[in-house]
Parts: structure tokens; C-alpha cells; sequence
């Protein structure tokens, strides 16, 4: 597909822009009000299914409403309180522990910057980097 902007002037890019923004932010907020609608209709009797199929309340129901297949999708997310499980897996040998908890290691870039000469050099290694494409934004220039 051809780009229709390759050949428009800066500032009517900047007022296309401007408008499809308007047009993205409209639509955002009506599919935003559409799922609210979604929710107040059938949250109850859909986590009501979902929870008779699994104990945690996850996972996805389909159900025909009025002539549509209305499907709810339930996710999962879970966490773990690492300060609790830090003195169990240390009670484990360490190939134990290394085979049930998975063990995550950074350091803040504001540690990064402060930390002492010696210890950055043997961290450097294990440190990525990686710079995302550039994002650009047009106003009109005062």
C-alpha cells in the first residue's frame, strides 16, 4: 500500500494528524463505554459459569444472547511475594531451589549510575541495552 502522505506538506500532515487522533481518542472512548455496558450486563452470571468451571474464576465463557455468541474472557494474572519466598528457597539446595523459583536479577538505572567503579565493571556484562525507533510528534512551530 502506498503512503498517502509522502507527498503532502508538513503542516497538513500536522492537521491530518490532529484530526485522526480526535477521530482514535472518539472511538477509544466508545469502545470504552461499550465494554462498561458489556460488564454491568453479564459479569455476574459470566464469573458465576466461570467460577462452576474452575475454582479461580478464569479462563473463557461463551454464551448465545439474543441471536449473538457473547464470549467473556476471565485472565489470570498472579504474583508472588518475593520477601516470603526468599527464606524458603534459600532453605533449599540451590539446584532445588534453581529448578522451582525462578530467580530475577536487576539493577535500577539510578543504582546503575551510582554504583562504584569496581562492582560496574563486573555487572557491565550483564547489562542490555536496546533503543527503540524514534517516536516523532508535529506542533505548529511558535
Amino acid at each position: 500500500m502506498e503512503n498517502p502522505y509522502r507527498e503532502w506538506k508538513l503542516a497538513d500532515v500536522l492537521v491530518e494528524q490532529d484530526e485522526q487522533l480526535l477521530v482514535l481518542a472518539n472511538a477509544k472512548a466508545a469502545l470504552a463505554s461499550i465494554q462498561a455496558e458489556l460488564v454491568s450486563r453479564y459479569k455476574v452470571s459470566f464469573t458465576t459459569a466461570l467460577a462452576a468451571n474452575k475454582p479461580d474464576g478464569s479462563g473463557t465463557y461463551k454464551a448465545p444472547i439474543e441471536g449473538v455468541r457473547v464470549t467473556g474472557v476471565a485472565d489470570k494474572k498472579v504474583s508472588w511475594d518475593s520477601d516470603l519466598l526468599l527464606p524458603i528457597a534459600m532453605s533449599l539446595p540451590l539446584a532445588e531451589a534453581k529448578a522451582w523459583f525462578k530467580f530475577e536479577l536487576s539493577v535500577s538505572e539510578k543504582n546503575w549510575a551510582a554504583m562504584p567503579t569496581e562492582l560496574r565493571a563486573r555487572v557491565e556484562k550483564a547489562r542490555t541495552v536496546k533503543v527503540s525507533d524514534p517516536k516523532f510528534s508535529l506542533e505548529i512551530a511558535a
